[in-house]
C-alpha cells in the first residue's frame, strides 16, 4: 500500500511523543496517560528526544514515500529527528518557532497553515493516521476524508486512493466516513 502511494501524508497526534516522555494530555482517557501511570515524563520539552516513530517516518520522507506530515503536537520532535520544516504543518503551532504560536483550544488556526492543511487533504493518496483519537478537532478532517475518498471510488479495492491507515493503541477512535468499515481492538 506505501510503495503503491505517490501523495501518501501522515497526520499525527501526541501518541506518537509518548514514549518520549511527554504526557497525552488532550487526551480523553487521562486515566492511561503517562501522568496517570506515572510513567518517566521529561520536566522541559526540549529534553525530550525523537521516538521510533519519528525516526522512521524521517526515513520514509528521505526514501521518497511520505511526502507530507501534519502534526497536531508541539514537541519539536519530527524537526530533532531531521524531517525536514518545509514538509511539516504543525498545523495546531510550535513550541520552537516564534512565529507559529501554540494553538489555544478555543483560538483559531493561522489561515495559511489551514489553507496548506486542505491542499494536502485533497492531494493524498493514502493518509496515515498514527497516536490521534481523532476526537473531533477541526483538522481531523484530514483523515475523515482520506477514508470517504476511498469509500467513493467506484472499485475500492483498484482505486487510485489507497485510503487511511490508523495505528492507536485506544480502542475506539471516531472516523466520520460512510461505507463498509472494520475495527481491531489491540490485545
Amino acid at each position: 500500500m506505501i510503495r503503491d502511494s505517490n501523495e501518501m501524508i501522515t497526520y499525527t497526534g501526541a501518541g506518537i511523543s509518548v514514549a518520549a516522555g511527554i504526557d497525552d494530555y488532550a487526551t480523553k482517557v487521562k486515566d492511561v496517560s503517562i501522568t496517570a501511570a506515572e510513567m518517566p515524563r521529561v520536566k522541559d520539552w526540549k529534553d525530550a528526544r525523537p521516538t521510533l516513530t519519528h525516526r522512521v517516518l524521517t526515513g520514509m520522507y528521505e526514501a521518497g514515500y511520505l511526502k507530507h506530515w501534519i502534526q497536531q503536537n508541539h514537541d519539536s520532535l519530527p524537526q530533532k529527528a531531521g524531517y525536514p520544516q518545509s514538509c511539516l504543518n504543525e498545523i495546531h503551532g510550535s513550541l520552537h518557532d516564534p512565529g507559529n504560536p501554540v494553538v489555544p483550544y478555543e483560538g483559531s488556526l493561522r489561515d495559511d497553515l489551514y489553507a496548506w492543511l486542505h491542499h494536502w487533504q485533497e492531494r493524498n493518496d493514502l493518509c496515515l493516521a498514527l497516536g490521534t483519537s481523532m476526537s473531533g478537532f477541526n483538522c481531523d478532517s484530514v483523515p475523515e476524508a482520506a477514508a470517504q475518498k476511498f469509500l467513493q471510488q467506484p472499485d475500492a479495492v483498484n482505486g487510485m486512493h489507497k485510503g487511511l491507515v490508523i495505528v492507536n493503541l485506544q480502542v475506539r477512535v471516531r472516523v466520520r466516513a460512510r461505507g463498509p468499515t472494520s475495527t481491531a481492538s489491540p490485545g
